[in-house]
């Protein structure tokens, strides 16, 4: 993302460029996403907001002229590349361009089985993003969340340490930015912390029907609601006047993330399955006693 963002912009005298090195750069550790965690791929389609006038205004881009064809050779041809070697590979080890190994997964959760149900829907939600956190008198002070629903079908889930907006309260504006029209004023961020949203809320959902609520997949999702906050929380900083707000706006925000740092260091101890307790005792009470040092 950060090499599509310096690929481009406007020199001096006015005149517009794009830089195909790093427009390659950018395409080439997106495809690179594909083989490990394909649900990112959906960053992608950022490009067509990050590169909206260059397409359709400047026509540097996917245009039928010497400097818009080789940028669009470069922007393409990374995926192209790997999604070659990638099919390739498929078809060497499973027998079919288009099989990841899904149907091997035989260790306890035969993804090929599961199917779409729309019952999994707001429990994937409702865990990832609202379940509270739990908490305890002793150190790390809190605990896993106490994951139960009235869901009949079958689902993985894993014990989770609190949902995203609950332990990052500052993401909220994120989750709300179809409301914040009116305070982003340059409407291609608008629109791109709208699409950062919505595609969070995909990949959710995605996660949930093809395995489940886990820890792990935070991360699929995560930094697009933090794109999505980040530039609405600008929005609003810009929105208002007075200074008195702007100081209590940051101090508001400065707790929130402290909060939210508390919240990561605690969980590193927090037991869900894997535990520092039992796999470096050491460590895990010579920072207890650190941090509970009035016993």
């Amino acid at each position: 993302m950060y090499f599509w963002l310096s690929s481009g912009g406007i020199e001096e005298g006015g005149r517009p460029y794009l830089k195909i090195g790093r427009l390659f750069l950018g395409s080439l550790c997106m495809a690179f996403v594909a083989p490990c965690r394909p649900q990112l791929l959906l960053g992608s389609f950022f490009s067509i907001l990050l590169f909206w006038e260059f397409i359709f205004q400047k026509r540097m881009l996917f245009a039928w002229n010497k400097k818009g064809m080789l940028a669009t050779f470069c922007f393409l041809s990374p995926y192209f590349v790997t999604a070659f070697w990638l099919m390739y590979y498929n078809y060497a080890r499973f027998g079919s361009v288009f099989d990841f190994g899904a149907n091997y997964n035989l260790t306890g959760n035969a993804m090929i089985y599961r199917g779409f149900h729309l019952d999994r829907i707001p429990l994937a939600l409702f865990s990832y993003l609202f379940v509270p956190t739990g908490f305890t008198n002793r150190f790390p002070f809190v605990a896993p969340s106490t994951m139960s629903s009235s869901y009949q079908g079958v689902s993985t889930v894993e014990c989770l340490i609190g949902g995203l907006m609950y332990n990052h309260v500052f993401l909220i504006p994120g989750l709300m930015v179809w409301k914040m029209g009116g305070w982003i004023k340059n409407k291609k961020a608008y629109f791109f912390a709208l699409s950062a949203c919505l595609s969070a809320i995909v990949i959710i959902i995605t996660d949930a029907q093809m395995a489940g609520v886990l820890n792990r997949y935070f991360g699929d999702f995560a930094w697009l609601l933090m794109i999505a906050a980040f530039l609405s929380l600008l929005g609003m900083y810009d929105g208002l006047a007075d200074k008195k707000a702007r100081y209590f706006f940051c101090l508001v925000f400065f707790c929130s993330f402290v909060h939210s740092m508390a919240y990561q260091l605690l969980g590193i101890f927090t037991d869900v399955g894997v535990t520092l307790e039992v796999n470096n005792g050491l460590m895990f009470y010579r920072i207890s006693h650190l941090v509970e040092f009035w016993l």
